[in-house]
């Protein structure tokens, strides 16, 4: 598979991810840590982007189970490749 399009996150986005994933650790509410992540995705969809790759587990479980074909769930990938182990 190859990237057509890679679009990286601005600093402000940055920043709502590292809250998110510290909120997922700290045990926050997830569906108020969805809402504030959703638009980050939305955006760099908008910029573009092919797929977004929920680059941190702590993302996949906010967003791991919602079946949206344009994101990438690290989790996901890691447990087909381990379970067959």
């Amino acid at each position: 598979m190859s990237c057509k399009n890679i679009v990286l996150p601005t600093r402000k986005e940055i920043k709502i991810i590292e809250e998110c994933i510290r909120g997922v650790i700290r045990g926050r509410d997830l569906s108020e840590l969805r809402a504030l992540l959703e638009p980050v995705i939305c955006n760099l969809i908008d910029r573009k982007s092919d797929k977004v790759l929920l680059g941190c587990t702590e993302l996949s479980v906010l967003f791991g189970a919602v079946k949206d074909p344009r994101l990438v769930d690290p989790l996901t990938i890691i447990t087909k490749i381990l379970l067959p182990l």
